[in-house]
């Protein structure tokens, strides 16, 4: 029979295995998005068309990826492990 620590373990086990496979969703994601504008880039016709494909792509990499890689429950997931090691 499991304990309630057995229990809290299995618990915090399954939120971090959640938790890192949203994150590498997110960064598979991003990189599939990386690629479309590498492609953009590559067919711009002048350099002004370049620094317009490199804007959207900074904005991409400042408010896609980190906002969505949750890096709160990863963080939640470690302290969840932390507690339990006390």
């Amino acid at each position: 029979m499991k304990t309630e620590a057995d229990w809290m373990t299995q618990i915090a086990d399954q939120n971090a295995r959640e938790a890192l496979t949203h994150a590498r969703g997110t960064l598979a994601r991003a990189m599939q998005e990386l690629d479309a504008y590498i492609a953009k880039f590559e067919e711009a016709d002048s350099p002004a068309r370049k620094a317009e494909v490199l804007n959207w792509t900074l904005h991409h990499l400042a408010t896609y990826i980190a906002p969505n890689l949750r890096l709160d429950q990863i963080a939640n997931a470690q302290a969840a492990f932390t507690r339990q090691g006390r």
